[in-house]
């Protein structure tokens, strides 16, 4: 092998080495299709597009969550935000809807959340304070700086809602202070909150068919299958 021919073969066996592995980007790949095949849910899908529709998020907030304040509200009084504020710990949960609502009294943001898994969330509470903490970051760094400066500047209510839907019933607490270690002992000086949970299978039929719209259906018939399901499994 003359000179010329030993430059080019160490020539080539260099550019091999810098050339990066392909290892790598076939492990993202594969981390992104099963991120996908986890949030690719029908189901979920389904019920997140229902809830994107301001009537039919409307109806279901007079109705199961019935605050006094919820009753005057008007679909143009909503905006739903085009955002999903998921972290890292939380990317495979996608089925989550922020509205924010415009009230006599100043904008509420409505975090709402779909649980339609068959297992109890524990950590709910902490999950959700961790996407209120985006929601009112993401507030705070869009709001003028002069007007965030004054002392009666205050940042908005955020009411964080689940609904769950499945065949179990939810047992996880709603109180963020009962997952803090020793949150007796310092009384009102902990962090806590509490979310609003509306459980589809602890629902009355009755409750249900009081009204006759989309949503009202489409519980009646997942409590009607959940229902039928357990019975087909001890049969």
């Amino acid at each position: 092998m003359d000179t010329q021919e030993k430059e080019n073969t160490q020539k080539e066996n260099t550019q091999k080495e810098n050339t990066p592995k392909k290892q790598t980007s076939e492990k993202t790949d594969i981390k992104k299709t099963d991120t996908e095949k986890q949030t690719d849910n029908p189901h979920d899908k389904g019920y997140k597009r229902i809830f994107s529709i301001k009537k039919h998020f409307l109806h279901f907030i007079k109705k199961y969550i019935a605050l006094e304040w919820m009753m005057a509200l008007e679909e143009e009084d909503l905006e739903l935000i085009d955002k999903e504020f998921i972290t890292d710990q939380f990317d495979t949960y996608e089925s989550d809807l922020v509205y924010k609502v415009y009230t006599k009294k100043g904008i509420i943001y409505l975090f709402f959340l779909l649980e339609l898994q068959s297992y109890n969330y524990f950590t709910m509470p902490f999950r959700l304070l961790i996407y209120m903490t985006a929601i009112w970051l993401d507030h705070f760094k869009n709001c003028d700086k002069n007007e965030r400066s004054k002392k009666d500047y205050r940042l908005p209510a955020i009411m964080p809602i689940v609904l769950h839907n499945s065949e179990r019933n939810w047992t996880a607490s709603c109180r963020f202070s009962q997952m803090i270690n020793n949150a007796e002992l310092f009384g009102r000086y902990v962090v806590d909150f509490e979310y609003a949970l509306v459980s589809v299978i602890t629902l009355t039929e009755s409750k249900i068919i009081s009204s006759n719209t989309l949503i009202d259906n489409i519980f009646l018939a997942d409590k009607k299958r959940t229902r039928q399901e357990w019975t087909d499994g001890i049969a």
